[in-house]
This record gives structure tokens, sequence and C-alpha cells, in this order.
């Protein structure tokens, strides 16, 4: 008997693992090809790649211009098709949905957030009235989200800022805001191209530091930061470089904290 509830108190720890590595998104073999009018060429930026996605990590996908990853990124958030392959989350093949349906999949599950981030703020409002506004678009009352925007504001050090207009703010102040909106609605993938491309070293350090922060508290959701800076390696659980359209592993990190 004893052994019998050794086997099985085994077995659940083996399912209780498996359940755990289980990617909360898989791309597989996605393909993505531009056609161009000039002379019949055609452009392809993504050819057979594979990644998934775990739950509390963050990754960093490094590449050249023009390499393709923000076309990766725009696929996973389900706001492209790849030409073949497959993007799936739980038992959905995203890329298959009807664009409705992908649209709404998008605004349930994924936060994005590119590069030019201030074209997301309306600098004449303060910032607690771009949140309030984030909150209207996606149909949610102030009452469901008080306390976590609250929250939010507290990790990513703008909580003594919330009645200052936008445009008083310094660049790294405004990127931690654009953050705070992208995960207003708690998605489970967080997308974010070049995020320090506009900040200094210390910003940059901490916008990292606050990324880790928000993991710990959702360790359900994820992270992938398409990248050119070589200082955000420490704090990626792997590195990729994103090469002749595919992925290739660069390291796996002991994290910094």
């Amino acid at each position: 008997m004893d052994n019998q509830i050794i086997t099985d108190s085994l077995k659940d720890q083996a399912s209780g693992l498996q359940s755990y590595k289980k990617p909360i998104l898989s791309c597989r073999d996605l393909i993505k090809i531009f056609p161009r009018k000039e002379r019949h060429v055609h452009v392809a930026p993504l050819q057979g790649l594979d990644l998934d996605l775990y739950p509390s990590e963050i990754i960093g996908i490094f590449g050249p211009s023009g390499s393709g990853k923000t076309t990766l990124l725009r696929i996973m958030a389900g706001l492209e098709v790849p030409t073949s392959g497959s993007v799936m989350y739980q038992d959905i093949v995203v890329n298959d949905l009807p664009p409705s349906q992908r649209q709404d999949w998008y605004r349930k599950n994924v936060g994005l957030l590119f590069q030019h981030f201030r074209q997301m703020l309306f600098f004449n409002l303060t910032v607690e009235e771009n949140l309030q506004l984030k909150i209207r678009l996606h149909h949610l009352s102030l009452e469901q989200v008080e306390e976590r925007m609250e929250s939010l504001l507290q990790i990513f050090k703008l909580d003594a800022r919330e009645k200052q207009r936008v445009k008083t703010l310094s660049g790294g102040e405004m990127q931690r805001l654009a953050l705070i909106m992208v995960l207003l609605n708690e998605p489970r993938i967080l997308l974010i191209d070049e995020p320090t491309s506009e900040l200094d070293f210390d910003n940059s350090i901490l916008t990292m530091k606050m990324l880790k922060q928000y993991l710990s508290t959702h360790p359900g959701s994820t992270v992938v930061i398409s990248t050119h800076d070589p200082l955000l390696t420490p704090y990626f659980v792997k590195t990729y470089t994103l090469t002749k359209g595919r992925l290739v592993i660069m390291r796996k990190n002991n994290v910094t904290s």
C-alpha cells in the first residue's frame, strides 16, 4: 500500500510538472512571404520558424533590422497570418480564426507594445485620464480594474504621477505608462518591440526590473522582447537570434534579479 501511495504521488507530481511546462503559445513551421511587384521578387522573413512561450518567462529575440522580428510579433499577436504554419494557443489555431474572432482573441489575451509607444498616449491628458480612456475602450468598468490599475502604477513607479499631464513626464515615465496601458487587461502574452531604443541605461534596466516584478505577481503570463540591446540579455531566460528566417537559441540564463 505504501509503495502504491508513493507511486501515485510521483505520478501526480509528474503530471503537475508537465502541466506547468505546457507552453502558453506555440509557433510551428511559420513561413511568411511578402510578394513584391517589381521583378516578381518575394521576400520571406520567416522560413520555417518554431517557438514555444512558457509561463513566467521573459525571452529576448535579437536580429538586424529587416530580419522579421516585428513580423513575428504581429503573427504571434494574431494581427497578421503566416503564409503557412500555425500559432497555437491552448487548443486554438489562432491563424485559422476568422478576422473578427482573431481580433477578439488578441484583445483578451495579448498585450502589444511597439517601439513608437508615444503614439498610444494623449499628451494633454493626465496619467489617470489616459488609463481611464483605455479602460473605456476595453469596455471594462473602473470598479473592475481600479485595484489592478493602482497596483500597476505602484509597480511601474507612477503612483505619484497620476494627476500629471503626460507631456510633463520623462521619456522613461511615458514608456512605463504605455506598458501599464497594455497590461490593464492582464494579457497572458506580452509582446514588446524595442522597449529600450529611446531610453538611457538606467531607465532600460529599471524597465526590465519592473517587468520581472510584474511577472512575479502574474506567473501565468509570458513576455517576448524584440531588441538590439545586449544590456538586456541577463534578464532573459532564453536569448534567440532571428537569422535566415529561423530562431537560433544563443543562451539560457540564470536570470538577473
